[in-house]
């Protein structure tokens, strides 16, 4: 199954019958999305699809294949028994008949225009929402990476903030050493001189 075929094939039933997809689509009783999708993907229906769309169109599978067109129409059980009650009917009725159709088909085309629209508009819609959310995603996406930049800074001053404080204990250690050395050199005068002073008095004595 050849799938470039297969499409053309269906596009040429189309026009031949002045059909829109939509029609095809209510005609063989087959989701329009299914067809869309088709021959939006350039995919080649599957087989039950495919039977369905022959229904729809009133052919055969055979008839769908001739590529050549030198098959003779075959007509569907449907199609011979219209054909049968159509003969049995007196020339008035059968011009009667004949009208009717011609304004059904009228009435049917103008219906399928309609529900065209329809769908183009509201696949507009889906794709205008579809947008709409893809910017809001952005948005939100943005909006996480400014927190994350202003977590950064802020773990960035705690880590500074942590370094001063830790600097200036160091600091405060430092000068408390200090202190010490200066006890202590105090602390020795102050040994020092008593040793003087002891001296002094054994001497006097």
């Amino acid at each position: 199954m050849r799938e470039e075929y297969v499409l053309k094939r269906v596009t040429q039933l189309l026009k031949e019958r002045s059909w829109t997809l939509y029609r095809l689509a209510k005609e063989g009783e087959i989701s329009y999305s299914t067809l869309s999708n088709s021959f939006q993907r350039n995919n080649v229906p599957s087989v039950s699809t495919l039977i369905r769309i022959c229904e729809g169109f009133g052919i055969t599978m055979a008839e769908f294949f001739d590529e050549g067109g030198t098959m003779p129409k075959q007509l569907t059980v449907s199609d011979q028994q219209l054909l049968t009650d159509f003969h049995r009917l007196p020339r008035n009725d059968k011009n009667l008949v004949t009208a009717y159709m011609q304004g059904l088909l009228k009435v049917a085309s103008e219906l399928n225009e309609e529900d065209e629209d329809s769908i183009q508009e509201q696949e507009a819609g889906e794709s205008q929402e579809a947008g709409q959310d893809e910017d809001s995603i952005q948005e939100q996406e943005a909006g996480e990476s400014q927190d994350e930049d202003s977590v950064q800074e802020q773990e960035a001053g705690e880590s500074q903030e942590a370094g001063q404080d830790e600097d200036s204990i160091q600091e405060q250690e430092a000068g408390g050493s200090q202190d010490q050395d200066s006890i202590q050199e105090q602390e020795a005068d102050e040994s020092q001189e008593a040793g003087q002073d002891q001296d002094s008095i054994q001497n006097q004595e």
